[in-house]
């Protein structure tokens, strides 16, 4: 059987924030990480549904 499903550690690696600090001394511009973080949750969620209806399809060829 599968270990529970637990967090991305790229989800829990670092505080939330908007935006990362950005290197102003080469004047580059702040990155905006709410889309990664999203995109991460997303990819996240879906692997978990994946897990999930693939334990579903173990127990109904076993049964």
């Amino acid at each position: 059987m599968l270990p529970d499903p637990t967090p991305s550690e790229a989800l829990t690696s670092h505080p939330p924030s908007t935006t990362e600090a950005s290197d102003d001394e080469h004047g580059e511009k702040a990155i905006d990480v709410t889309t990664r973080e999203k995109w991460v949750s997303r990819v996240e969620v879906a692997r978990q549904a994946v897990e999930i209806l693939g334990r579903c399809m173990t127990w109904l060829m076993a049964n």
